[in-house]
């Protein structure tokens, strides 16, 4: 097993071999591995079908890893991409769309941004809430593309809330909504 050869070194080279010969794997740590590339990752997702996400220990994840992760593991419903520098918006907005299952709060990472939210928009019309704290990517635009029939201003937790989030509750909402609280708002 991978895991077994203790070595820092291990990087591009050894995944790939690992990814076309040992495609039984369901575990590996490579988070003392600094030589360990996003693509290499990917060829892990894309090769080893009993590999769940969380089970490859790296900070070198990226967004060919998640695009890997959203063709080959579709049924993925939870991911912890703390930490990993190398995810985008854009890598987790394709991550979203190739994960039907995936719900946007059982994804761990502070990269969610506009193309996040626009993506979980289109796959998860039927929302009814959402944390995006600690998320800086976030803005305005990206909140009022996530209003739905069930989604309610109070439900949505950001700081960028902003006149396109407001104008977007008010139109979905106008008959039902008697209050919205926007303290603490900077969009």
């Amino acid at each position: 097993m991978p895991d077994q050869i203790l070595s820092k070194n291990k990087g591009s080279l050894f995944l790939n071999m690992t990814a076309a010969q040992r495609t039984d794997i369901v575990a590996i740590d490579l988070l003392e591995c600094p030589l360990v590339a996003d693509k290499a990752l990917a060829a892990l997702a894309e090769n080893c079908f009993q590999l769940h996400p969380d089970k490859i220990r790296s900070f070198a994840k990226g967004n060919l890893f998640l695009k890997a992760i959203a063709k080959h593991h579709s049924d993925v419903e939870e991911i912890d991409l703390t930490d990993c520098k190398s995810v985008t918006d854009q890598g987790l907005a394709d991550l979203v769309a190739g994960c039907a299952k995936l719900l946007p709060d059982k994804i761990k990472s502070n990269k969610k941004g506009e193309q996040f939210c626009s993506a979980v928009s289109k796959q998860h019309r039927e929302l009814e809430n959402i944390d995006l704290t600690g998320c800086a990517g976030v803005n305005d635009a990206g909140l009022a593309t996530l209003v739905g029939p069930k989604l309610l201003p109070s439900k949505v937790l950001s700081k960028a809330k902003g006149d396109k989030f407001c104008a977007a509750i008010a139109r979905q909402h106008n008959s039902v909504l008697t209050e919205i609280d926007l303290e603490g708002c900077i969009g």
